[in-house]
């Protein structure tokens, strides 16, 4: 566990947060960020708005099923999306929250918040647990008390800089049917291991700093309890700043192929996945490249990949986001294209924000061995097999979302199958 200089700081935080009550809320399982990665919760006067983008999250604990019935859920989250304003402040508590077949968090408080001062721009995360308890009867009970997390991701005269810090006060292990046993709080490197019941490890804690950002992640343990393979994440934190915002605050994504069902036994998440950056990529062509995907058996996906650029200056900001795939074959030949190629343009002035879908093209289709051009393949359907539709666009407040094909399959699964999918948005920064 590594500890930053500035101590008296720490210090100060953790008495803060400390006081007051704690309160449930319904809100604490509720992420605040829009699903666009912008945060709409956002108010601020123009002389908040900086040249720096701002992230910050924080959760008390995740759960990872193995063998029980839980799911991935987060307790407790806050977070700050996409944004360039200094003196965004966001509180989570809540006072008990139950972890289904696995236990009870008690004393969760989280903080998220923004900040200048003297000079000095900082994204910070807290994140506090007074008591979790894991419960099963293969294993018995583990008591933490006393658990903390610190990220913090700044810019000052000397440039970015990142820390993280993480505590526990104690931890108790209770075998089924046995006596408590007072177990000592692991160090970097050395997990608590009491075989075949539990591997105690003290989380995650990275921080990176460059000439253009800084990120900050801590976890303050993961406990895996072995007998069932659940592994619980507890006490998270992450901050992030990087520069380089002046018309526009990114959003977007680039997917080759993405799969979904309407009865969710059947889902391929996007792959290859690219994200946009809040701050945009500095006008640097960036992506993903991948020989083949996996998707569903009646299906053959060749090569993918994703390219993103996205670029500031004072005037105007603009960027693409752009997915292909060289070649789906769907039913053994009897639906053949290739070249696929979905993009999305956007730019912001200070006139506003244009965009179009320009680039979103196919190579070549043939269905049933009869060829079509990207126009006339829109609409057909090939029955019992597949309905489909081209340049599937979606315009939105801030850019626009792209998907070059779509294939909705007619075998009574539901499945629906996005082939090149682009989007991109880009805010105002509130900048001049």
């Amino acid at each position: 566990m590594r500890s930053p200089s500035r101590r008296p700081f720490r210090t100060a935080l953790i008495g803060a947060l400390l006081t007051g009550s704690l309160v449930a809320t319904s809100a604490a399982l509720v992420p605040t960020a829009a699903a666009d990665g912008f945060d709409r919760s956002v108010h601020a006067k123009k002389g908040d708005r900086t040249p720096f983008a701002f992230r910050a999250v924080t959760y008390g604990s995740r759960v990872r099923g193995g063998d029980l019935p839980v799911s991935s859920g987060t307790t407790s989250y806050q977070g700050i999306g996409c944004t360039n304003v200094a003196g965004v402040d966001k509180h989570n508590s809540i006072g008990t929250a139950e972890l289904p077949s696995l236990g009870q968090v008690s004393g969760v408080k989280t903080r998220a918040w923004t900040e200048r001062a003297n000079g000095v721009h900082s994204s910070y995360s807290t994140h506090e647990i007074d008591r979790i308890v894991l419960h099963e009867d293969s294993f018995g009970q583990l008591a933490i008390k006393g658990l903390s997390s610190l990220a913090r991701a700044y810019h000052d005269a000397q440039g970015f800089h990142a820390v993280t810090e993480t505590a526990v006060q104690s931890l108790v292990y209770t075998p089924t049917n046995g006596a408590p046993q007072v177990l000592s709080v692991p160090k970097p490197g050395q997990p608590v291991i009491i075989p075949g019941v539990l591997e105690i490890h003290v989380g995650v804690e990275k921080t990176r700093a460059s000439s253009n950002h800084a990120k900050a992640i801590a976890d303050v343990l993961d406990v895996k309890l072995l007998p069932t393979n659940t592994r619980v994440k507890i006490a998270h934190t992450a901050a992030q700043i990087a520069r380089g915002v002046k018309r526009g605050l990114f959003a977007g994504l680039s997917a080759a192929t993405e799969v979904r069902a309407l009865n969710n036994l059947v889902h391929s998440g996007p792959q290859p996945l690219t994200r946009m950056p809040c701050q945009g990529t500095q006008g640097k062509v960036k992506g993903k490249d991948v020989a083949a995907v996996d998707l569903l058996p009646v299906i053959e996906v060749g090569a993918a990949s994703t390219r993103q650029m996205g670029q500031q200056r004072p005037k105007r900001a603009f960027g693409y986001e752009e997915a292909r795939i060289a070649q789906v074959d769907l039913g053994g030949g009897q639906l053949v294209i290739t070249g696929i190629r979905g993009r999305a343009n956007v730019e912001r002035t200070r006139e506003g924000v244009t965009f179009d879908s320009k680039g979103t093209t196919i190579g070549s289709a043939t269905v049933d061995g009869t060829e079509y051009s990207f126009p006339e393949l829109d609409g057909l359907s090939i029955p019992g097999l597949v309905q489909i539709d081209t340049n599937v666009v979606t315009e939105m407040k801030s850019g626009l979302d792209v998907v070059a094909v779509r294939l909705t399959l007619l075998d009574g699964s539901g499945a629906v199958i996005d082939l090149g999918h682009a989007q991109l948005l880009i805010a105002g920064s509130g900048l001049k």
